[in-house]
């Protein structure tokens, strides 16, 4: 028999017979084109698909379910293929820390691919939970099919692009401008109306447009549909809610760092605060954003205030939003309370934040510390279920490392001083867990604001990866729910814990990055700070430094003759000291001192406190009172209503 010479079929020698064909072998890897039933059959080939159908019979939806891991997942489709082939999607997109990332990367929705986090580990399995994964709210993500008022051509027809054409039929609406990398585009749209321009920007071509027509339309007070407007933060889902301060923040991000280089855009961890107006969540606002994943090298600390000893995410948005308050309190005293966010108290001679104002926190992964104390496949539903041996020592009091990554329980007390810093001890710092929980207490706006302001509190926090319900309760508000007795106006606050409905893409592990960005709503250009030295890139102090944050406190009680008595008590030979103004708001320390010996009583730790050295800068403080009143009617001729 003669063989082909182009056949691959190699023969194979035999002393016993005639030559043999060597097996074909046939590859099974096809690609990123095979069905995600197929792939979800090799994982799993046992699961059980159950149907049911429900409609007339034109037009007949078919729901499909599968028990995967103790957890059950729903899907619809027009035809029993397009069901299993979705819920199918999101059993796999659900493994989001397989082995091999492309399994989950391949069927993950797009709009989740914008933004880098390398904080995130693939080689931890994650074993699907209600706790994890219990907010779904889109068609994507959750495996439903839309019903008839909310098909695709009804959202177009209640888009603002879509109401602007109607308007205008011979509107155009442009692509102008499309700006970043191929993997981070950022695009500007325009339009013309009434000889105005007006732009809008996105992350997609229709994204910009839409954002365009909005513009316009607001000129031309043109109302968008009820469908688009009316949805209340009080009517809408956890998930829903969630994952709009999430978009909120990681879009404002996206539009900053479009014109940065990829080594100072990438992140372990985002974090960005979200202000809201009232009952609707398109009123709702990005007032600052921050990431950063590492603290200061102890070498570099300052005695004048000059640096940021703590560079993660959470902490510098929070610093960043202080940066806000104070802009906001200006705006107070020479505008009047219209314009502001603050109007004066009614039972205190303090500005109170508005009644419809609200703050909510996003952190793209749980706060370092006790938040992040638990397996990944942890199924627990309770606290009392805790069964692990370690579980008296939950709640623990815990620092970062100099340097390093994660954290260490508070073992015993620790004074840090500035010579032994120096000569090589190493800098801790509180872990953000703990901070977190201490905002609950004192509030977010700090120990020199709360001389002007009554103390704000977080109405929402909203985490985007490693999110437990149990465990994240526990470190933030379980642990300190002992706590009785706050002097006023400081109360416990207890904040909505809410999850995304799509956790982040977890990608592969690397080193933390050496720069952290920070950026308030009222600067006109973000700031990149090295972490290592807690300075700007070009070597100046940053905006949210002490010394920076302290020179506007002192601008801020020239205002008022009330604040200006509180800069008097500390000011000794034409100088003001950081630390004794600080000493001066005697309801937050005594409502942060309570707070810490509560958890020293619960066996929790001892909070560590950084050098007293750091504190001990001065500031120029020579007014007299003649000056200052007239100084004050200068810049806000309607203080006497205050």
């Amino acid at each position: 028999m003669s063989l082909d010479t182009k056949t691959t079929i190699a023969p194979v020698e035999d002393n016993n017979g005639p030559p043999r064909k060597k097996r074909r072998l046939i590859s099974l890897d096809t690609g990123n084109t095979k069905c995600p039933v197929m792939k979800l059959n090799e994982l799993k080939p046992d699961l059980v698909y159950t149907f049911s159908d429900t409609g007339p019979p034109h037009d007949k939806i078919f729901q499909t379910s599968v028990v995967f891991s103790n957890q059950t997942f729903t899907a619809e489709g027009r035809t029993k293929k397009e069901a299993k082939k979705t819920i199918a999607k999101l059993i796999l997109r659900s493994l989001i820390q397989l082995k091999d990332p492309s399994i989950a990367n391949q069927f993950s929705s797009p709009d989740t691919r914008q933004i880098q986090d390398f904080s995130l580990d693939p080689l931890e399995v994650v074993e699907s939970s209600p706790t994890f994964y219990c907010f779904q709210n889109t068609h994507e993500s959750t495996g439903h099919v839309q019903s008839k008022d909310k098909s695709p051509k009804a959202a177009a027809q209640s888009s603002p692009l879509y109401c602007l054409k109607r308007f205008r039929q011979d509107i155009k609406v442009e692509i102008t401008k499309a700006e970043g990398s191929p993997h981070n585009m950022m695009f500007t749209a325009q339009v013309e109306l009434d000889g105005e321009v007006f732009e809008g920007t996105g992350t997609n071509k229709k994204q910009a447009k839409n954002a365009a027509a909005k513009e316009a339309l607001k000129h031309a007070k043109i109302s968008l549909p009820k469908s688009v407007t009316e949805t209340k933060v009080g009517k809408t889902s956890n998930n829903e809610f969630g994952d709009i301060v999430s978009r909120l923040v990681e879009d404002v991000y996206n539009r900053l760092t479009k014109d940065e280089p990829p080594h100072i855009i990438r992140f372990k961890v985002l974090a960005g605060f979200v202000m809201t107006r009232g009952p609707l969540i398109e009123d709702a606002s990005v007032v600052c954003v921050a990431t950063g994943s590492k603290c200061i090298s102890g070498g570099h600390l300052s005695m004048e205030g000059e640096t940021i000893n703590d560079c993660h995410a959470e902490i510098l948005a929070r610093r960043c939003l202080v940066s806000y308050f104070y802009d906001q309190v200006e705006l107070c005293t020479k505008s009047g309370s219209e314009e502001s966010i603050f109007e004066a108290s009614d039972s205190s001679q303090l500005l109170k934040l508005k009644d419809d104002i609200r703050f909510h926190l996003f952190i793209s992964s749980a706060p370092c510390g006790d938040a992040r104390i638990f397996t990944l496949n942890d199924t627990l539903q309770s606290p009392f279920e805790d069964l692990h041996p370690n579980r008296h020592g939950r709640g623990t009091l815990r620092t970062k490392i100099e340097s390093g990554e994660g954290t260490v329980p508070v073992v015993h007390s620790t004074i840090q001083t500035w010579d032994g810093i120096l000569q090589g001890e190493r800098l801790v710092t509180m872990s953000c867990s703990d901070k977190v929980a201490r905002w609950n207490v004192v509030g977010v706006q700090g120990s020199l604001l709360s001389h002007l302001i009554e103390p704000v509190y977080l109405q929402t926090i909203v985490v985007g990866s490693i999110f437990h319900q149990v465990h994240m309760h526990r470190a933030l508000i379980g642990r300190i729910e002992h706590l009785k007795g706050l002097p006023s106006p400081y109360v416990f606050s207890r904040p909505v814990l809410l999850n995304t409905s799509t956790p982040p893409k977890r990608l592969t592990v690397c080193k933390s990055p050496k720069h952290s960005i920070c950026w308030s709503r009222t600067w006109s250009q973000h700031e990149i700070i090295d972490v290592q030295k807690g300075k700007l890139i070009d070597g100046c102090s940053s905006k949210v430094s002490k010394k920076s944050l302290f020179k506007r406190f002192t601008e801020m009680a020239s205002f008022k003759w009330e604040w200006r008595s509180i800069m008097e008590t500390s000011c000794n030979n034409g100088t003001v000291v950081y630390q004794s103004v600080k000493r001066a708001a005697r309801g937050f320390g005594e409502a942060k001192e309570m707070l810490q010996s509560a958890l020293v009583m619960a066996r929790l730790g001892q909070w560590i406190k950084k050098p007293l050295e750091q504190d001990t800068f001065d500031l120029p403080f020579e007014m007299s009172r003649s000056e200052i009143v007239q100084k004050s009617a200068e810049r806000c001729p309607n203080l006497s209503s205050f």
